[in-house]
């Protein structure tokens, strides 16, 4: 994944000691690795960090140090079981020089050393863990479009790659094996574009031409897509029916809360007619935030079957990964501003958030650039040629998805051009209206307050604060071919 500079710079709080270095080999190995594997190098680096502060006498105290480099200097920094991260303490400096697997440590030299102690510069501010100023909105310009499976028809919808059709395999088997007196719980989780929704609606055909009873919860927008992609209404004669006296089995796709994702679990037993319950979810885009012992809790005293969805196709190649890029950043933030807090908060939620943020992209291509903190009207009408001129339109559902910042004065000729375009417009306080849905691009307005709320993401600004930002990931990844971010400034 190359790393792109940011346009969202933040200030570092807090102590600024030790000083942070780099050199040019370890940011370029550093940019060339994905999304995941910079968090934990991120990781090691903040918890070095916190470790100095707490007690820099002892900070270096059992890390290895490459022994046949006689001044002793260069330490190494464990990222994984097989990776390491190479740096020279010098005059209460780190620098970062090197990162790879363990072979770096033989291959680094001493000429490397000499070089390495003169040239180095300041460490990117996202390295410090009081900091959040990683690359939120990246430009990825690959204009190239490949055409991948059926992603330009309404039977899109339906397409399963090889990991979904096995957990669509082993629900409808699970219920064909289900003794009378038992029930079953299913959750298909993942990040987002990872097709968590598509199974689900596999799975209502699938039951249905099997002549079952089946409820289906879903949002009010996305009976609409699935209506506009299935060419019929009969989705909606399956909403509704969820409670677990009415259905032999319920589907729900995206439940908003914690809450909304327990009471139908809580409410199953082998008296109720119900006796397969199917949830599909992304724990990062539930309106609180839901704990890895929370969820373990709940799966090993429900009993639950957990289908895990990593791999990406939904979105193409570029996008993704910006979106990722963005999901990152929020993961390593929190609501709160004190750094035991913090930590703790992190700890709470890491396995669940890297689960959700670590996925792999097999559709490629993509674009996608931003306009922060200041966009013209040109801007717009360069962007909207380009998703006109360049890709195949869909016919069965607009086109374009335009996010608008209420808080915001969006100009007239602005509003004008996007919806000329065919534009789905939402503000921003609805985008939990849209999980699911899909479209080719999205457009994202982001007004002054809310860039500045950005650039604050997230330490301090309180819990409401947080899981507002946080559910930006919402509008972020239901783009497939490209994503534009425009900044909006006070008249």
């Amino acid at each position: 994944m190359t790393l792109v500079k940011s346009r969202v710079r933040i200030r570092k709080q807090g102590k600024p000691l030790p000083n942070l270095r780099v050199t040019r080999r370890f940011m370029g190995a550093y940019r060339s690795t994905v999304a995941g594997y910079q968090a934990l190098v991120e990781g090691e680096i903040h918890d070095f960090v916190r470790r100095y502060r707490s007690n820099p006498p002892l900070a270096l105290h059992g890390f290895d140090r490459l022994a046949h480099i006689r001044s002793g200097a260069v330490y190494e920094l464990e990222v994984n079981r097989s990776d390491r991260l190479l740096a020279i303490w010098q005059d209460g400096a780190l620098v970062l020089v090197d990162l790879g697997s363990h072979e770096i440590t033989a291959r680094y030299s001493t000429a490397n050393f000499r070089t390495d102690s003169l040239q180095h510069v300041a460490a990117p501010d996202w390295f410090w863990p009081d900091s959040n100023s990683a690359a939120l909105f990246a430009d990825r310009l690959d204009e190239s479009f490949t055409n991948y499976e059926t992603e330009t028809s309404p039977e899109w919808i339906y397409w399963l790659s090889s990991d979904q059709q096995q957990a669509l395999r082993a629900i409808i088997n699970d219920w064909g094996d289900l003794p009378r007196s038992h029930v079953a719980v299913h959750f298909i989780v993942g990040g987002p574009g990872t097709g968590k929704t598509s199974v689900l609606i596999n799975l209502l055909k699938e039951f249905v031409e099997l002549r079952h009873t089946v409820g289906v919860a879903v949002s009010d927008r996305l009976a609409q897509y699935l209506k506009a992609c299935l060419r019929t209404t009969a989705i909606d004669d399956r909403r509704g029916y969820t409670a677990v006296s009415e259905s032999e089995i319920v589907l729900i796709d995206d439940p908003p809360t914690y809450d909304r994702l327990y009471w139908p679990v809580r409410n199953l037993s082998p008296r109720s007619k119900t006796k397969m319950l199917v949830m599909a979810f992304d724990p990062c885009q539930l309106e609180d935030s839901l704990s890895d012992t929370n969820f373990d809790s709940l799966v090993k005293k429900n009993r639950i079957t957990v289908h895990q969805l990593t791999q990406c196709y939904r979105q193409k190649k570029n996008v993704g990964r910006a979106a990722q890029s963005a999901f990152n950043a929020i993961a390593r933030s929190s609501a709160f501003f004190r750094s035991d807090k913090i930590e703790k908060f992190r700890q709470d939620h890491q396995a669940l958030t890297r689960f959700s943020n670590q996925v792999t992209f097999v559709n490629p291509g993509g674009y996608s650039k931003s306009y922060l903190p200041r966009a013209t009207i040109t801007d717009l009408r360069i962007e909207l040629d380009r998703v006109s001129a360049r890709y195949p339109r869909w016919t069965h559902w607009p086109g374009i998805l335009a996010v608008v910042d209420s808080d915001a004065k969006m100009p007239t000729p602005w509003i004008n051009l996007v919806r000329a375009a065919g534009a789905d417009v939402v503000d921003r306080t609805d985008i939990d209206q849209i999980k699911g849905v899909e479209y080719q691009h999205a457009f994202l307005f982001f007004g002054p307050d809310l860039q500045k709320r950005i650039k604050e993401v997230v330490n301090g600004q309180g819990k409401n604060g947080y899981f507002e930002t946080r559910l930006l990931r919402i509008p972020l990844s239901r783009a497939k071919d490209s994503v534009v971010v425009f900044g909006l400034a006070p008249e």
